[in-house]
């Protein structure tokens, strides 16, 4: 049998609008089933405000169970990407084969490079690591003559120029002396850039007639995988 004053003191809070739960924290240690106090509690009538601060706790509740669905997610999908990661690492080694990276560099000219002009290879991106990538398979490939190598930079009204070539010159290790002047989308007069982290498009032009060659012919080689 129950104390009957501790019947008495959970009708109380209960009065108050507390929920069952909230009153076994209060009352503890004392065990009482929900359904007992359920029963103690009948016809007590609860404040006016008492179904606003359920629904607001409800709310709160899917709130916080989103939040921690969504991190979860994050965390499994980033543990995917981990092992996809890992499970590849041996690309690394396989483009140090001239093979190799020479297929990559024709395949990713055969996306990115201009097709159009003889005796140059023209290549433009504005991913940093892309560039650098273009660059690296280019000079571990052929014997590219430094000389022959131009950089410009497109880029929007608003940007510094300045910084935008010595940023790229960093990217690139081309003299600043080999630098086009700046070319500029006069598109984007008057409109601010929103994003602080675009640094432009470079392009980068190799001019050698036999390295433009090769790399033009085994981009259409790869393409004849498809058929006729």
């Amino acid at each position: 049998m129950h104390d009957p004053k501790l019947k008495q003191r959970v009708r109380a809070l209960r009065a108050q609008g507390k929920t069952y739960s909230e009153i076994r924290r209060d009352i503890a240690p004392a065990v009482i089933a929900q359904s007992t106090m359920s029963l103690w509690c009948a016809g007590v009538i609860l404040p006016e405000s008492y179904q606003r601060r359920i629904d607001a706790i409800e709310c709160d509740a899917r709130f916080r169970g989103r939040a921690v669905s969504i991190a979860m997610r994050a965390q499994k999908r980033q543990e995917c990407f981990e092992r996809i990661r890992k499970n590849n690492t041996y690309v690394m080694a396989e483009l140090k084969r001239i093979e190799v990276a020479k297929i990559v560099l024709s395949v990713l000219y055969l996306c990115e490079g201009t097709k159009y002009r003889r005796g140059t290879t023209t290549f433009g991106n504005s991913d940093p690591r892309l560039i650098a990538l273009y660059l690296l398979l280019m000079r571990s490939v052929f014997a590219v003559e430094e000389s022959k190598l131009r950089c410009t930079v497109q880029c929007r009204a608003d940007q510094d120029i300045e910084y935008l070539e010595n940023f790229w010159h960093g990217v690139t290790r081309i003299p600043r002396g080999q630098f086009y002047r700046a070319r500029i989308d006069a598109r984007t007069v008057g409109k601010p850039t929103k994003k602080p982290e675009y640094k432009g498009v470079c392009r980068i032009d190799l001019f050698d007639g036999s390295i433009a060659d090769e790399i033009k012919i085994i981009g259409e080689v790869v393409k004849e995988i498809t058929g006729p």
